[in-house]
């Protein structure tokens, strides 16, 4: 089998990729299908892979998958075959459930060239792209054939059912539980093999799968879809495959791909505060900006626990300011992200540094000859494993409108009265691990150099859901934030 137009793969990429093979009378072995390991025992390919073939002859191969290079000859594991499980639904006829999850004799050692994958398990997906690998198994693929990788975009199901009805392999076309995806390079790619997308920690890069390759015909073409599936697959494994439990897992073999060069903060002053109750468990759930040195713009359902109680005190770095009075806007109602904005005034002014001043306001002059875009969103990624939190400003890299969030039930839920005058849609797409961080509660929407507030935080789901962040703007505050910096503290 060639490959075309691909890109090489290195030693480490790619560490999930499995090589499926049978064992001949001679010993030697066939190599048929490719797969993807999912855990220290298990890996996920084709159920027509495996399933006509005598699980005592199967043999599994992991690590040196690229015979092109020694670099990875290192990390080569071979294995033998306990047991084959295929997807109870599978029918050798078509090619509907076509997953299969192979048992290895033994658990295989981590390594940066041999570390499993993790599984995209949403049912939305907001990707465009993926990437596929390709190995070639022909006899001469021994000693210096390649194996490269290629980016693949969705495509209509009506693109490439066609000739696959005419096959019989799809007599009812792709279920829901299918997809179509195609290269502009001309390329083939294994039956059982992976097609993923990479995700982001802070400092690796994780592979989530979203498909395995259900034909043996080029790239172009059907993939099985993992996520409606990841119930019967946990009952095989016996393990959980949730996403940031895996992150977790493997993080010490993933790729280290560094995101701090984009979302380091590039202004040296520092306006970020945290919100403080008494009971130390509601703590660290909030966040606000300084917008004066005593006064802090933040959400007005940050400034209420569960219990009606409200926070007592700020922090900034590591100091820390009283809580003298709260002002929640007028139009503000419990229980709704409508006009869900909050003015704080400390019991003292906070110029206790050089690097911490407040934010402007988006003032029409503050604006003219100042680059504003790309808006940066406040988010908190660990930093290492899943301690403590970092605060990193991340570019938006789109704006969104009502129609992005009008078919969306959560969002409907949430704003029932759509986005209005008073809130902005922007996009999330970072392509960082979904659930590993979260929108920063009452912070920011800031200018690239962090100096500008245009935002307030009202919604998101996570900093790497691919759902939107609506913000309340502040531009129309301005006139609410002046009259309550420049009165006098109730008594």
């Amino acid at each position: 089998m060639a490959m075309f137009e691909g890109v090489s793969l290195n030693g480490t990429e790619f560490p999930h990729l499995a090589v499926v093979g049978q064992r001949g009378p001679a010993g030697d072995v066939q190599w048929k299908c490719t797969g993807s390991l999912i855990s220290k025992r298990f890996v996920l390919t084709a159920a027509s892979c495996v399933s006509d073939g005598n699980v005592e002859l199967l043999v599994v191969k992991v690590g040196d998958v690229n015979s092109a290079i020694k670099s990875d000859d290192k990390f080569a594991q071979e294995f033998g075959v306990s047991n084959v499980t295929v997807h109870p639904s599978y029918n050798t006829r078509y090619q509907y459930n076509d997953l299969a999850l192979v048992e290895l004799d033994k658990d295989v050692v981590l390594s940066t060239g041999v570390c499993p994958a993790c599984i995209w398990s949403s049912a939305h997906y907001p990707f465009n792209w993926y990437e596929v690998a390709g190995v070639d198994m022909t006899a001469a693929a021994a000693s210096k054939s390649d194996s490269i990788k290629v980016k693949l975009s969705s495509v209509e199901s009506s693109k490439c059912e066609s000739d696959l009805l005419k096959s019989g392999s799809l007599p009812y076309g792709t279920r829901h539980d299918q997809f179509c995806a195609s290269s502009a390079n001309s390329c083939n790619q294994n039956l059982g093999g992976p097609i993923q997308i990479p995700l982001f920690t802070y400092q690796h890069v994780a592979p989530f799968l979203v498909g395995v390759k259900s034909f043996r015909e080029s790239c172009d073409g059907v993939y099985q879809r993992i996520a409606p599936h990841v119930g019967w697959i946990e009952t095989v494994v016996g393990e959980s495959l949730n996403q940031t439990d895996c992150v977790n897992k493997y993080k010490q073999c993933f790729d280290p791909a560094q995101m701090d060069d984009e979302t380091e903060a590039v202004d040296p002053y520092f306006s970020r505060v945290y919100l403080h109750w008494d009971d130390p468990k509601t703590d660290n759930l909030c966040g606000g900006t300084l917008v004066d040195y005593n006064t802090v713009l933040t959400s007005a359902h940050c400034t209420f626990n569960s219990r009606g109680e409200s926070p007592t005190k700020v922090s900034i770095v590591n100091h820390q300011a009283g809580i003298a009075e709260i002002e929640r806007h007028p139009d503000f109602k419990q229980g709704s992200l409508y006009n869900d904005v909050a003015l704080i005034r400390l019991d003292k002014y906070v110029r206790i540094a050089k690097w911490i001043a407040p934010v402007c306001l988006p003032y029409v002059e503050a604006l003219e000859g100042h680059d504003t875009t790309p808006e940066t969103f406040s988010c908190r990624v660990p930093k290492d494993g899943f301690n403590d939190k970092l605060q990193i400003y991340i570019p938006s890299k789109s704006r969104c409108s009502s129609n992005d969030t009008v078919y969306d039930e959560e969002y409907m839920a949430r704003f029932p009265e759509g986005l209005g005058k008073r809130l902005s849609c922007f996009g999330t797409e970072y392509r960082l691990v979904p659930g590993l961080g979260e929108i920063d509660a009452g912070g920011p929407l800031l200018s690239r150099d962090e100096t500008i507030i245009f935002g307030v935080n009202a919604y998101a789901t996570d900093c790497g859901s691919f759902k939107p962040l609506i913000t309340t703007d502040v531009a129309s505050l301005i006139p609410w934030i002046e009259k309550f910096v420049l009165r006098k503290q109730k008594k």
